[in-house]
């Protein structure tokens, strides 16, 4: 039988809501440690999409090992699908090496800038792999960090020092709110705020994470045989809740940024200020969302925080999360959907600028012109890195928007030089449906009006 076949026969009876429920009771048992493998079993024509949608997730290596012990074939398939798990196997060695090499730079990196009387405050991505039964098979694409302003500039030379190379991308000193480095497997960023200040949409997010404040709450963690300074629960576990919620205002997040919510709360829960953090989430009309992920972690990751303190009113505010679900489903780990998918990335003008509507007292109600209008006629900010002349001279907005609509409608004509075959026009109408649906989910989670 031709294994190949019949996985072309699964995606033509477009079986993507099966593959779907699989991967996330796969990614469910992956979290329990005592629980890997002992899953319902898995019917080997299923392992392509997967694995595909695995590494769409960047979790791999947490799949792999949830599957191996579970998959049933037929007699005749076993060569073909034993050869094939050899493949995914030599992927995921490759992955987990490359991350625990890269861990083990950044501690070495922290480690060398306390030395040198730095005080780096590590977030997300170290803190996080801590929570899973594999530290290393938890992907990180980067590793975040900030210092204390007086620090910052002293920071980033010892960084160099290191033996890390520094971004030039980014613009301007000024406008820099995080510089990257890389160095072989590390890419690090370091942070002078950890929301974009200039954001009409999260830029106010930073006013409940002063670094200066943030570094004296700073606790330390014990990674290995290291000890490393993060957020204190309280002020982390609110930094990852709206980080996925920034995220989400633009082209989405992945479900593996639900599963380091739950972790956390669920191990550092009864260090956390639950009432603090309600009321941030309720103060930037995220409360709901926030309840829809703890329900999607207890339903259907089989993670419930069940800690003292954690509040009623929040189980009281769930409805259905299952939107919520499916939409990170399909985002993907960063929003870009299948191997970057254009039209996805490009729905975020919609709603960022429908969340922006709200910030600013404004109510957009309207069809598929105002997403347009939403899509094509940016802002001066917004715009200038694409159109780089817009920083020096913004009274020529008007040129770039007309650069833009230009642009709208030869690609809707023609056709996209990277793939012939397929219709720009297609894919600025998916952009358009994309982000209008996305518009109402976030009207439904009580985000916008």
């Amino acid at each position: 039988m031709d294994y190949g076949n019949e996985i072309n026969k699964i995606e033509n009876e477009n079986e993507k809501e099966n593959i779907a429920e699989i991967f996330v009771e796969t990614l469910a048992d992956s979290l329990h440690s005592e629980a890997s493998g002992s899953g319902s079993k898995i019917d080997c024509l299923v392992l392509p999409q997967l694995f595909r949608m695995a590494a769409k997730h960047h979790v791999m290596p947490m799949i792999y090992e949830a599957v191996r012990t579970r998959i049933t074939c037929d007699a005749e398939k076993k060569d073909e699908v034993e050869k094939y798990l050899r493949t995914i196997r030599r992927t995921v060695s490759d992955q987990i090496m490359r991350q625990a090499r890269a861990t083990a730079e950044f501690l070495k990196l922290l480690a060398f800038l306390e030395e040198r009387g730095f005080h780096p405050v590590a977030v997300k991505g170290i803190v996080c792999r801590t929570l899973y039964p594999y530290l290393d098979h938890r992907s990180s694409s980067d590793e975040d960090f900030f210092v204390v302003p007086s620090e910052f500039d002293g920071c980033r030379r010892a960084i160099a020092e290191f033996g890390l190379t520094e971004s030039t991308d980014g613009g301007s000193d000024e406008e820099k709110n995080v510089i990257s480095f890389m160095k072989s497997t590390l890419h690090i960023e370091l942070h002078r705020q950890l929301f974009s200040p200039s954001s009409r949409a999260y830029g106010e997010f930073n006013r409940y994470f002063d670094i200066d404040t943030l570094a004296d709450r700073a606790e330390r963690l014990p990674v290995g045989e290291n000890s490393i300074l993060v957020p204190c629960p309280t002020d982390h576990l609110l930094y990852l809740i709206l980080h996925s919620f920034k995220h989400f205002m633009h082209s989405g997040f992945g479900i593996r940024q639900v599963s380091d919510i739950v972790l956390f709360a669920r191990k550092y829960g009864e260090k956390v200020d639950w009432d603090y953090v309600f009321e941030c989430c309720n103060e930037l009309r995220a409360d709901v969302f926030a309840a829809e992920i703890f329900r999607i972690g207890r339903v259907h990751l089989g993670i419930d925080v069940g800690v003292s303190g954690y509040p009623e009113k929040w189980r009281e505010l769930e409805t259905d999360e299952l939107p919520l679900l499916a939409d990170m489903l399909e985002s993907g780990i960063y929003g870009y959907g299948d191997y970057f998918d254009e039209a996805r990335v490009h729905s975020s003008n919609i709603t960022l600028s429908a969340v922006k509507a709200q910030r600013r007292g404004e109510i957009k109600r309207g069809g598929k012109g105002s997403a347009l209008r939403a899509s094509v006629f940016l802002s001066a900010e917004e715009m200038a890195p694409k159109y780089p002349y817009l920083k020096r001279h913004p009274w020529l907005l008007p040129v770039a928007w007309c650069s833009r609509v230009w642009s709208y409608l030869t690609r809707k004509k023609g056709t996209n030089n990277k793939n012939p075959h397929k219709k720009h026009g297609s894919t600025a109408s998916k952009s358009l449906k994309i982000g209008q649906s996305r518009v109402e989910l976030m009207r439904n989670y009580g985000i916008i009006d």
